[in-house]
């Protein structure tokens, strides 16, 4: 395979794998003063990780936003915003992006891929995909038959039907 072969078959997954300078970034990341220094190593190094922000998420998704809340409060921090990024990924190969995700967790933020929350097209808060709202409800309706036993409440977790809206937006 040539290089512009295997150039032309990366993924955008492939572009957040820790470069061979990922501990001089890391370096840069820790030492970074503020948030203000992180972001701009961010937009350095990954200038389209962060896709987009979005305030909270929809009141049709309560545990959602109980379940940040909840991280916030233990973590001592406020919340900030639901930070949309293009990829999250949990292995060694992507250091770099992981120490990011959790600095931003760490202060708030509830860090989340760009393809699992969209903004309701009416408020802008953030609604689960379908796949995503799909297992919640899944979770819900064996919460409520009893196939889910000593669980976090999972009723009215979610609405009955998906939309790309929030219900009080329609």
């Amino acid at each position: 395979m040539t290089e512009e072969n295997i150039v032309s078959t990366n993924t955008t997954f492939d572009k957040y794998l820790d470069p061979s300078y990922a501990d001089q970034i890391i370096n840069l990341i820790k030492k970074a003063p503020s948030m203000k220094e992180v972001q701009q190593v961010i937009d350095k190094y990954y200038p389209t990780w962060i896709v987009k922000k979005i305030p909270k998420y929809s009141k049709d998704y309560e545990l959602l936003n109980l379940t940040w809340r909840n991280m916030a409060r233990q973590l001592r921090c406020k919340r900030q915003e639901i930070l949309l990024v293009e990829s999250i990924e949990f292995d060694e190969k992507h250091t770099v992006i992981n120490i990011l995700g959790e600095i931003f967790t760490k202060i708030g933020f509830s860090v989340r891929r760009i393809d699992e929350i969209i903004p309701c097209r009416v408020c802008g808060f953030g609604i689960p995909n379908r796949m995503l709202y799909n297992e919640m409800k899944k979770r819900r309706d064996d919460y409520e038959t009893g196939k889910i036993k000593n669980a976090t409440t999972f009723s009215n977790t979610c609405p009955d039907e998906w939309s790309d809206c929030c219900c009080s937006c329609k």
